[in-house]
């Protein structure tokens, strides 16, 4: 995996799903079309997927987001290790719920989405250096909205 994210420091990563450019050092941006190519990160499903503006605005990464109703598979690769992920949804239009699986594993289940952004997290364990995150529509027709996700590997103290 190209590991490159991971070399400089070990405070973690911020993907900001949309258009706002990360301030943070380890940030990167993320785009409807930013495919994964064989390393590194990006999307793996070739699904219908639109940027969209937060009307709630609680800190710069809120702003902008991608939307979908249909499931959202998004891949980083990373070291292997133990890892907390952060994840803010949320929907513009009607209340939704979705699922978020990771590495095959359901982690957040039936979680409510409407138009304020709420912060998911969980723990886990790569041990073949890529999480894979699918956000899961649990409701046909009805959609999601990811705004960011931080990884932060966990202290081996």
């Amino acid at each position: 995996p190209n590991l490159r994210f991971w070399q400089e420091e070990t405070t973690g990563l911020t993907i900001d799903f949309g258009q706002t450019s990360v301030e943070a050092k380890m940030g990167i941006s993320v785009n409807v079309d930013t495919l994964y190519q064989g390393q590194g990160y990006g999307w793996v499903t070739d699904t219908q997927r639109q940027l969209f503006t937060s009307p709630q605005r609680r800190d710069q990464t809120d702003l902008d987001g991608i939307c979908s109703n249909q499931d959202g598979v998004f891949r980083v690769d990373l070291p292997n290790g133990r890892y907390i992920v952060t994840s803010t949804h949320c929907n513009q239009e009607q209340p939704s719920k979705i699922d978020l699986i990771a590495n095959g594993k359901r982690y957040i289940r039936n979680l409510t989405l409407n138009q304020h952004p709420v912060t998911t997290s969980y723990s886990i364990t790569i041990t073949d250096q890529q999480l894979i995150q699918v956000i899961h529509p649990r409701q046909t027709g009805k959609g999601w909205g990811w705004l960011n996700c931080t990884i932060k590997p966990m202290s081996t103290e």
